[in-house]
This record gives structure tokens, C-alpha cells and sequence, in this order.
């Protein structure tokens, strides 16, 4: 009906269709389509995973692990939904697509670790010191 969460959202986003930018919305955008998905509503999950996928590319990159994260949760209900609507060719591409991003994922998320653990002081060192 006209009170789908698919439709308060389209309201929400207003006129400008402009996709979210906040990490923490774009998380609860995520977790619609999850919960969408499991109350059997695929149309609505799918357009909640694209607009999650679309938000985190533009925030955080194409091959940030949460970005694959949601493109991987859309394959998975491309895959569900092949039966019926014959979504198994694009399911498999976008899981191709994935394990191809997965690499440079990897290696961001490894980079991002080592600067983390850069920037916090070597607390032995320090006490060592006094």
C-alpha cells in the first residue's frame, strides 16, 4: 500500500532524491532491508540494499568492507528471489563483483588498522619510562 516503509522513505528523502550520507543512517538504511527481507517484502528490501550500497559507495568507497557487506546482503536476496523473477544472472554478478573488491577491501581495512595502532601511544613504553 501507499504505507510501505519503501514509500516513508521515498517521503523522507523529500524531492531532491539525494542519497543518504550518514554513516549511522546508512546503517538503519542496511538494516531495513534486512528486516524488509525477513517480513517477505523482497521489492522493498532490494531498493532498501541499492540505496545502503549507493549511500556507502559515495561516503566510504566501493570497496569498503560495509559497502560489500550490503551489495553481498543484495546478492543473497537476488539469489532468493531467482526462483521467481529470474534474478540469478544479476546475484551472480554482483557476487562476482564482490570477491573481485574483496582484495582491496582487505587491504584497506588492513591499512586502517596499522594507523589505528600508529596512533595509540605504546603505553608499556611510557611506563617504562617512569
Amino acid at each position: 500500500g501507499s504505507h510501505t516503509l519503501a514509500a516513508l522513505a521515498a517521503d523522507e528523502r523529500g524531492a531532491s532524491r539525494q542519497p543518504y550520507d550518514s554513516l549511522e543512517v546508512l546503517a538503519v538504511v542496511h538494516n531495513l532491508g534486512a528486516v524488509t527481507k525477513a517480513m517477505g517484502h523482497g521489492a522493498e528490501a532490494e531498493a532498501w540494499y541499492t540505496c545502503a550500497v549507493a549511500g556507502r559507495a559515495m561516503a566510504l568507497g566501493s570497496a569498503h568492507v560495509q559497502t560489500l557487506v550490503s551489495r553481498c546482503n543484495r546478492a543473497i536476496l537476488l539469489a532468493e528471489m531467482a526462483g521467481t523473477m529470474h534474478r540469478g544472472e544479476e546475484a551472480e554478478a554482483e557476487y562476482r563483483e564482490v570477491l573481485r573488491l574483496l582484495p582491496q577491501a582487505r587491504a584497506q581495512a588492513q591499512a586502517q588498522a596499522a594507523r589505528a595502532a600508529h596512533d595509540v601511544p605504546d603505553l608499556r613504553a611510557a611506563a617504562q619510562e617512569d
